[in-house]
């Protein structure tokens, strides 16, 4: 964000009242930071005649009023999601509103943070944080924009993940709206498992029920080796080696009793419990994921291997779409503005 010109400042006057909109303890400077990739750095908003958001006591302060902080006994929840390369309308309506007690983040690059400043205020006024991301190198298989999304969606940033500030993290993709007020109470009820993710089935009811995620996997890869490439092939042929690759390699554990693959999931949400016994193991096979994300498109069909390799399956509360339509109102928005490939 560093520079003299005049675009630079004109970037600054729309960055910097983001990146100065949040503070990561009680005792932070007043500081603004000019890497994108700061993430920890404590900062603080002062822009005039706008009520600001303080993320992390969850209140609007104007100078009129504060909301009332949450109790100590409360669940401490994150939420984040994110949109990168533009994969996703930024959009001005149908907006989370964030309760208190619940602290919600948005990461854009900055191209994307530049193009969308009016509707991310609507996002700010919601109780949003708004953080600019580096954008990763992408791989001779995969596109900066869509590893730079893998990253954040499996080796998120620490002070997301490290279960100091935050009990349970909730992602979702940037097209989808929940509704966050109820958040706690079904996430108390699922204190005993380690994640909360959502079945596939409702993609493809011939799998709907325990033990059929083989099913799942079959039809998720199928669709990916045989089809896809006929509507994107720019996109799919520099992975669907890989994809064909893996496919043999889940199938031979399979047939050999290795795994078992209980559940297939749709990862368009993701809820991790930062306070299980089994957190740590969680986040190496994210790190998996993403590492894995480096030479495949899609990485549904990599987390449940990863998972039941590492005993960890069991410790998943596996939710129904319809389920998450009841207690958080879940919806996707619309679908993604290039195919979801």
């Amino acid at each position: 964000l560093a520079g003299s010109n005049d675009h630079t400042t004109s970037m600054r006057s729309i960055y910097l009242p983001f990146i100065c909109s949040w503070a990561l303890s009680d005792g932070a400077q007043v500081e603004c930071h000019e890497d994108p990739t700061s993430l920890l750095q404590a900062s603080e908003n002062r822009v005039e005649g706008r009520p600001i958001f303080d993320p992390m006591v969850g209140a609007f302060e104007n100078g009129l009023h504060r909301d009332t902080l949450r109790s100590s006994d409360s669940l401490r929840i994150a939420v984040y999601t994110e949109n990168i390369g533009s994969y996703d309308a930024v959009r001005m309506d149908n907006i989370a509103r964030v309760p208190t007690g619940v602290k919600a983040f948005y990461f854009l690059d900055e191209e994307n943070m530049r193009k969308n400043e009016r509707a991310l205020e609507k996002w700010q006024e919601n109780g949003w944080t708004i953080l600019p991301y580096k954008m990763v190198e992408g791989t001779k298989y995969i596109s900066s924009a869509r590893l730079t999304t893998k990253k954040l969606k499996f080796q998120t940033p620490s002070f997301l993940t490290d279960g100091k500030q935050f009990d349970w993290l909730i992602h979702h993709d940037a097209n989808i709206r929940m509704n966050l007020d109820r958040m706690a109470t079904f996430l108390r009820a699922r204190h005993k498992s380690a994640m909360v993710l959502l079945d596939y089935c409702y993609e493809y009811p011939q799998c709907c029920g325990e033990g059929r995620g083989v099913e799942c996997f079959k039809h998720n890869t199928g669709f990916y080796i045989d089809q896809a490439p006929m509507i994107t092939p720019e996109k799919i042929l520099t992975s669907l080696d890989k994809m064909k690759e893996w496919r043999d390699f889940v199938m031979a554990k399979i047939q050999k009793k290795k795994i078992s693959m209980p559940h297939f999931y749709k990862l368009n949400v993701m809820i991790r419990n930062l306070q299980h016994s089994k957190a740590a193991q969680v986040k190496d096979d994210f790190d998996k994921v993403y590492q894995k994300s480096h030479e495949m498109q899609r990485d549904q069909p990599i987390l449940p291997v990863y998972l039941e390799d590492h005993n960890l399956t069991q410790d998943v509360s596996v939710v129904s779409r319809q389920q998450l339509i009841d207690i958080a109102q879940f919806q996707k928005i619309s679908g993604h503005k290039f195919m979801d490939l």
